[in-house]
């Protein structure tokens, strides 16, 4: 399949990534949710089309529309991708000193200190967000900021084997499910604990189902402001 284009409006402030790079992060792993931008997009005879790209998040499923599939690509603007950075780690923007002697004067630990060249705008962060370790992290980050829920990974703790639990799943891009957990097999069947589902992803996150006082508690301040 070819691409007719590849285009970012705002290519001349660096604004956002441009489509590959969207691509490229949703390959990786980053969760759709955490983008705040939208390219519109086409398939017509095997070729790629971008029509424009809106400013904000639209997460619709593609749909065929006579011969075009249209499908909504996430996007991240450059705002976006220094907010879902983990916290504890300082950007340098030059290399005048060394991490080294910025770490012995400021009592920070070198390895939360990372040097990137923020003069190359949303390039210069996808250098350092683009690895396993930053996407599992941000995925988790914004997950548990998002729903203020105690999400648990799988890899620090396991349900019960035939428990039924709220999932957010690797495979199926951290969206919220219902599955039993398989201790035998070491896997996820479906929520009536019948069939396979998909296996486990050291990625994935559970949570006991809440109960209707949990979720009250959780939106006091939701059902406060609506009195």
């Amino acid at each position: 399949m070819g691409t007719k284009e590849n285009i970012n409006i705002y290519d001349d402030f660096n604004f956002c990534t441009t489509l590959e790079q969207s691509k490229s992060l949703l390959k990786l792993g980053l969760n759709p949710e955490t983008s705040d931008m939208t390219y519109l997009t086409g398939i017509r005879d095997g070729e790629e089309e971008t029509y424009g790209i809106l400013p904000y998040k639209e997460l619709e499923p593609e749909c065929r529309k006579g011969n075009i599939l249209y499908k909504n690509i996430p996007a991240w603007t450059y705002y976006r991708l220094l907010t879902l950075l983990p916290k504890k780690y300082i950007l340098l923007s030059q290399r005048r000193i060394g991490i080294t002697e910025i770490a012995l004067n400021s009592n920070i630990p070198a390895g939360d200190i990372i040097s990137v060249n923020l003069d190359k705008g949303v390039g210069g962060l996808l250098t350092i967000i683009k690895n396993e370790a930053f996407i599992e992290r941000i995925n988790k980050e914004f997950l548990i900021k998002e729903n203020n829920l105690p999400w648990i990974s799988i890899s620090e703790q396991q349900p019960e084997h035939d428990e039924l639990v709220l999932t957010r799943l690797e495979a199926y891009h951290f969206k919220p499910k219902l599955n039993v957990y398989n201790a035998y097999d070491k896997a996820w069947d479906t929520e009536d604990g019948d069939d396979f589902d998909c296996n486990i992803s050291d990625n994935d996150l559970w949570m006991s189902i809440p109960t209707f006082d949990d979720i009250m508690n959780s939106n006091k301040y939701i059902i406060k402001r609506l009195k």
